[in-house]
């Protein structure tokens, strides 16, 4: 795809030199105290006085890219000038600004598509854009801005599959790899186990002879029948204990029975700059089911950027964190891998730490390594690549049982700033990365483990 980058308000989209002219140097300026002034007003852009207080500016062309326009940006430009005020005779040489008006900035949640808030079923006939929920209990607007899936039960579907085995997360189908993914599936009521009748969930990898839930099912899939539906995914407007308003409409009003998943935020677009001129972001989630693209509309530049999940423009890995899972240690009568590990004690909920991050420390040396967990049965860890590393399972091996501490955890805070970083805040590790060019800067934050990521235009 054509790639453009904007500079000084210029979009430029082939090789060439764009020139920028400060002319700060020309003012008559004075460096004594009284040359500081105070300015209160409204301004199109910038962060408002309530949000980040008042702000110092010695350079008045950085007024415009601040503020952009208004009353505001108007006395910043005449206060550095020259005055026939006595007081300030050669114009100011510090602006101190307090933004008076109230803005916003625009965001977009990106959805996870294997965890979910809450999942839920329709319970009466609404309208396209205004969902009834059988069990509801949400409080007002809780999940303003999320998205949901909608599974229409009703033709057409898009296939009837027979499962020929499986277990709680997965079911083994013969299909074209990737076929299905990002869709709700529904087990029938005639033909599934008694367990797996009017269950919905939702594909999220499909290898052509495995398909893989989003989270564990009631029972093991045998020989089950289901359906895949017609899946919508709309984005929550505002919601009541048991009603969501969604936009845009759906494509059917639907049935009493639809499930309906309310999805887990992955993270957070939000633009740097507050005002109008930010208001249209937009995410397009028709890609596929688990890449995304998001559009920018800042006064008029409107840029898309590539698949988001689908390309190498933002991937983010976030490993470590304080708050413990689960706490085990290893069985070192199992010799463990830089992929594998066995736990002493074992007990966990099959799947239940997919994606979550194990931290290993052998106490005898205080030595720790963290790995992401790709999946988990009772008592064995599958790490994700690279996993631990050579020399550090060679400790583990060589130590007595028992004395190897593994600690399953979520991810707590960290945060990042201008591109690749890696930091360590309470045995915390998070690695970033951001090729995607916009108009404005904007910040990726993760609102489920609050992390926050700010990264700068590059």
């Amino acid at each position: 795809m054509s790639r453009s980058v904007v500079f000084n308000g210029i979009t430029r989209y082939t090789p060439g030199g764009i020139v920028k002219v400060n002319t700060n140097g020309l003012n008559q300026v004075s460096f004594t105290a009284p040359s500081v002034i105070a300015l209160l007003g409204e301004s199109d852009g910038g962060v408002p006085g309530s949000v980040d207080g008042p702000i110092r500016l010695s350079d008045p062309a950085k007024a415009v890219s601040l503020f952009r326009a208004g009353p505001l940006v108007d006395a910043i430009t005449a206060a550095f000038q020259s005055s026939g005020d006595d007081r300030v005779p050669g114009g100011a040489s510090e602006v101190l600004i307090y933004k008076t008006n109230a803005s916003t900035q625009s965001s977009v949640h990106v959805p996870d598509t294997k965890n979910a808030i809450s999942r839920d079923n329709v319970a009466s006939t609404g309208t396209t854009t205004v969902i009834n929920l059988a069990a509801g209990g949400l409080t007002a607007d809780q999940v303003a801005d999320r998205w949901i899936s909608v599974g229409t039960s009703g033709d057409p579907t898009l296939a009837s599959l027979t499962a020929t085995g499986g277990s709680t997360t997965t079911a083994s189908v013969v299909t074209a790899a990737d076929l299905y993914v990002g869709k709700m599936i529904q087990f029938t009521s005639t033909t599934a186990t008694a367990l797996l009748q009017l269950e919905y969930a939702i594909i999220v990898a499909n290898d052509g002879v495995t398909i893989t839930f989003d989270h564990a099912l009631p029972a093991a899939v045998g020989a089950d029948d289901f359906d895949v539906l017609t899946t919508s995914r709309v984005r929550v407007v505002s919601n009541t204990p048991t009603a969501l308003t969604v936009t845009p409409a759906l494509p059917s009003v639907p049935a009493s029975g639809d499930g309906v998943y309310i999805h887990n935020t992955l993270a957070k677009v939000t633009t740097k700059d507050y005002g109008l001129h930010t208001a249209a972001t937009t995410l397009d989630l028709a890609v596929s089911g688990s890449a995304y693209r998001a559009t920018t509309d800042q006064a008029g530049d409107v840029q898309l950027s590539e698949n988001i999940g689908g390309g190498i423009v933002f991937q983010m890995v976030y490993k470590g964190g304080t708050n413990a899972v689960s706490t085990d240690t290893v069985d070192t009568a199992t010799v463990p891998t830089s992929n594998s590990l066995v736990l002493t004690t074992g007990g966990l909920i099959i799947g239940a730490h997919d994606g979550a991050t194990v931290v290993v420390t052998n106490p005898a040396t205080g030595v720790s390594e963290q790995a992401r967990i790709e999946n988990n049965t009772a008592a064995l860890l599958t790490l994700s690549s690279p996993g631990l590393s050579s020399d550090f399972t060679a400790e583990i091996a060589a130590a007595s049982t028992g004395t190897v501490l593994v600690d399953i955890k979520n991810v707590t805070d960290a945060t990042a700033t201008n591109g690749r970083f890696r930091g360590s805040y309470s045995a915390s590790y998070f690695d970033h990365w951001c090729g995607w060019r916009q108009p404005s800067n904007h910040d990726w934050r993760n609102y489920n483990a609050a992390a926050t990521c700010r990264c700068s235009e590059r």
